[in-house]
């Protein structure tokens, strides 16, 4: 299973609070559910990945989680409004390449991904106890044995 993972509104407010302690608030719960599913892999959906290198993004996890942090996703050029729709759906299906992998993203606008779409867990208010349900929910019924 892949989880593509955004920070802004999912492991933070959105936008980035100006006080860095809080930021990252909701990643230990995330960490937690990671572990208890050891077969998941993380690639980065944020657009902090355009900022920094997967070395950086991956040194703000655990260290028995960072491991887990594979890859980020390809960055797709805009050059009009229509480009934006459903664009981060569009960066997940660059990087699967025709794959057929099971995948979760948690994300917190729907926008980016098409109406409906089966594989957003759309973290409203952050990832908190309804989110941690969802994925928990998604990564058992994929669980490698």
């Amino acid at each position: 299973m892949i989880l593509f993972l955004d920070f802004d509104g999912v492991l933070h407010t959105f936008p980035s609070p100006q006080d860095p302690t809080h930021l990252f608030v909701n990643l230990n719960r995330l960490e937690q559910v990671l572990r208890d599913y050891p077969h998941t892999r993380v690639v980065i959906s944020s657009t902090w990945r355009e900022k920094y290198s997967l070395s950086e993004l991956s040194a703000l996890f655990s260290p028995d989680i960072k491991n887990r942090i594979i890859d980020v996703l390809p960055v797709i050029e805009i050059h009009s409004l229509a480009d934006m729709e459903a664009i981060r759906f569009r960066e997940i299906s660059k990087y699967l390449n025709g794959r057929t992998d099971n995948w979760i993203a948690l994300d917190d606008d729907p926008d980016l991904f098409p109406k409906g779409c089966a594989n957003l867990i759309h973290c409203v208010d952050g990832f908190g106890e309804a989110e941690e349900k969802l994925l928990r929910k998604a990564l058992e019924t994929t669980k490698e044995i």
